[in-house]
């Protein structure tokens, strides 16, 4: 007779124990990061839910700082600091409030928008930038 309520103990702890895991670390939805020129674009499966909660840290693991909440599966974000290193997830919540689940974490950053010159053009206009002043310089001695 001990033995079997000894054996339910056991039974209701381990259940009521996997019962208290949270909710939020059950990955529901797959997170993409882009890092592009001033911003990073983050998208994600469309699971149907009433909303999405956006969060970003700069320590992989957490700890999360919500930076939106959006009822598509996109966000785009434009605080982000050139050449420092983000990891967000994303946790989708129902119409009360509450976060059922969350993404994967990714990482991403920005990288240092210089704006390209064209490599042909600046010696083309060097070329004729001399030109022109000794073609001026010409005329205005002829003269």
């Amino acid at each position: 007779m001990k033995k079997n309520g000894i054996f339910s103990v056991l039974l209701t702890v381990i259940v009521l124990a996997t019962l208290s895991v949270p909710v939020a670390a059950v990955v529901c939805v797959e997170l993409t990061a882009t890092g592009g020129c001033d911003t990073v674009h983050l998208s994600w499966t469309d699971t149907g839910a009433d909303h999405y909660n956006v969060y970003r840290g700069t320590t992989s693991g957490g700890p999360y700082v919500m930076i939106g909440s959006v009822t598509t599966n996109s966000y785009d974000d434009s605080a982000a600091i050139t050449g420092t290193t983000y990891y967000y997830v994303v946790r989708e919540g129902d119409t009360t409030g509450s976060e059922l689940c969350q993404s994967n974490e990714i990482s991403a950053s920005i990288a240092s928008c210089v704006p390209e010159f064209p490599t042909l053009a600046l010696p083309v206009m060097i070329i004729i930038g001399f030109l022109g002043a000794v073609l001026f310089i010409g005329r205005t001695r002829n003269n």
